[in-house]
């Protein structure tokens, strides 16, 4: 039983997600990601020729200070607290991610371009990365 009501959960979530793919007002979805299953929220910037995704817990201190790294510096990017989704999908992200760049999911995981990424937060290492 519990088996059929976490199917009928995840059937939910992905029933959610192509609706907000098909209505192109909503704010808060990003068509073309790395992951397209998941919604992410979008942060304003200035122009930026670099495609920023960030996975990020919202209890962590290295988290925010990578995401405050990126609005100070007026960075746009995309965000996702993956300890804000349900278990099966923060499973699935997390196995996704490590699949396609081969290093273990340690938060903020930025990816950038969708090609390379910045695993943790280190200032020094953001700034160089990010602004060059």
């Amino acid at each position: 039983m519990n088996h059929i009501l976490k199917n009928l959960l995840l059937l939910k979530i992905y029933n959610h997600i192509l609706l907000m793919r098909l209505s192109k007002s909503h704010n808060r979805w990003r068509e073309n990601t790395m992951l397209d299953y998941v919604e992410y929220t979008k942060e304003e910037g200035n122009e930026y020729n670099h495609d920023i995704v960030v996975y990020a817990l919202s209890t962590c201190g290295f988290c925010r200070r990578g995401l405050a790294f990126l609005r100070e510096n007026n960075i746009p990017f995309n965000f996702v607290y993956v300890d804000k989704l349900p278990f099966d999908l923060k499973m699935k992200i997390k196995n996704d991610l490590k699949e396609k760049f081969g290093k273990r999911v340690v938060f903020p995981y930025l990816v950038y371009d969708d090609k390379d990424l910045l695993v943790g937060f280190t200032k020094d290492e953001w700034k160089a990365k990010l602004l060059g």
